[in-house]
């Protein structure tokens, strides 16, 4: 078995992590690749959800724009008002002696 020089085996070593390098750089690009194309698919999707939302908003906004009826407020829906009407007029008149239960 012939033994290498110094210099040839520095020169070995040398190759060895050039070989590792160029592995690992590999990789990287492999990863970077990767996570490009993840980046990618999440930009879709959130520009997916930025339609989705804007779509769901859009009655929204056309509501609140509306001039509210019967003197209602801008804010409550059209149908809590309904709710609300339809309480107060199904109430039957009380007994003087007995009151609605209140939790307030």
């Amino acid at each position: 078995m012939v033994e290498e020089s110094p210099l040839l085996q520095k020169l070995s070593e040398v190759v060895a992590r050039v070989k590792t390098a160029e592995r690992e750089k590999e990789e990287c690009l492999v990863r970077i690749t990767t996570l490009e194309r993840e980046v990618n698919e999440f930009r879709a999707l959130i520009a997916m959800a930025e339609s989705k939302a804007e779509e769901l908003l859009q009655p929204n906004q056309s509501r609140q724009q509306r001039v509210p009826d019967n003197g209602g407020s801008m804010t409550a829906g059209r149908g809590i008002q309904d709710l609300v009407g339809r309480a107060t007029s199904s109430q039957a008149p009380q007994s003087e002696g007995k009151r609605p239960f209140q939790p307030f």
